[in-house]
């Protein structure tokens, strides 16, 4: 599930757990977690996994499984 921007706690200031599946932004690229977590893909690096975006994403809308050239 797409889950916006990576967040690392919730408004009231609780850890936010990432799940299985889940797409986040991160530093201007698309991670999908591959492995409950509630740490960064930057943190943890083995439980997530670039979706194949190399080059920031500067849309609000990002597409959650892009191809090259894509806009």
């Amino acid at each position: 599930m797409f889950r916006g921007n990576y967040k690392s706690k919730n408004d009231v200031g609780q850890p936010i757990l990432y799940s299985r599946g889940d797409v986040v932004i991160n530093q201007g690229k698309v991670y999908e977690c591959l492995d409950s977590t509630v740490e960064s893909p930057t943190q943890s690096p083995s439980k997530w996994k670039v979706t194949g975006v190399d080059h920031p994403i500067t849309g609000s809308n990002p597409p959650i499984k892009p191809i090259e050239n894509q806009t």
